[in-house]
């Protein structure tokens, strides 16, 4: 239990940085260049960019100051994103998994290994990111390799609320409510990745609606004096 303990509080103090930077990151979002809802992230839209189209739309079509201070935008997040935000996000879901790792080992350790693959096609995804900006040209391989990489990260992070839910669903009412709200990951992912003008917007927002339980059951368990 004592260890438990342990990883709950390591769980709390990371989720605490990622609702944080979360919150600064909405807070902050840049206005697009393009034809682009103004409701959708820049960041995710840059992410599901598949054509010069998408790109335009965050970016704009032609060379301007708002162009240039977009790519500036992208290039900071992405560089808060690798240094800050995926440590901390795997650090904090890691740490949910493994906080059950005694009594859950099969499903602690299937989510611990969905948040590793999504982890590091996260950073891989970052490459990409950072490889396009400079021409944000639609015929190059970035781009050609940006579906793939983005995919297989949303779609790993998202698989990972199921064993979240599974594990969240043995506790009262409320974590079974809180298991509930983890299944929105995988809806929502599978319906931006099939439908990303209509639905990508709300990726991003699926995927923290999943770990906010996962937050309430660490919280309460660092606060529980051990057995």
């Amino acid at each position: 239990m004592d260890d438990e303990r342990s990883w709950a509080r390591r769980a709390l103090g990371a989720g605490l940085v990622v609702l944080a930077l979360s919150a600064i990151s909405t807070a902050m979002r840049p206005s697009p260049c393009g034809a682009l809802d103004p409701h959708y992230p820049p960041i995710v839209a840059f992410e599901l960019a598949r054509s010069q189209g998408d790109l335009d739309a965050v970016f704009g079509a032609a060379p301007s100051a708002c162009r240039d201070a977009m790519v500036l935008a992208m290039d900071r997040a992405n560089t808060a994103d690798v240094a800050i935000f995926i440590p901390a996000y795997a650090l904090f879901v890691a740490g949910f998994f493994a906080s059950f790792r005694a009594r859950r080992p099969g499903l602690a350790r299937a989510g611990a290994w969905l948040l590793g693959l999504g982890a590091l096609f996260d950073l891989v995804e970052n490459a990409c990111l950072f490889a396009l900006t400079p021409t944000l040209d639609a015929s190059s391989l970035a781009l050609a390799l940006l579906p793939w990489m983005t995919g297989v990260k949303w779609c790993a992070l998202a698989l990972a609320a199921v064993p979240e839910a599974l594990l969240l669903r043995d506790g009262g009412r409320l974590s079974k409510a809180g298991a509930a709200l983890a299944l929105l990951a995988p809806i929502g992912t599978v319906a931006a990745m099939i439908r990303p003008d209509l639905f990508g917007r709300f990726l991003a927002l699926s995927i923290v609606a999943a770990w906010v339980p996962c937050l309430v059951s660490v919280a309460v368990r660092a606060r529980r004096a051990p057995a």
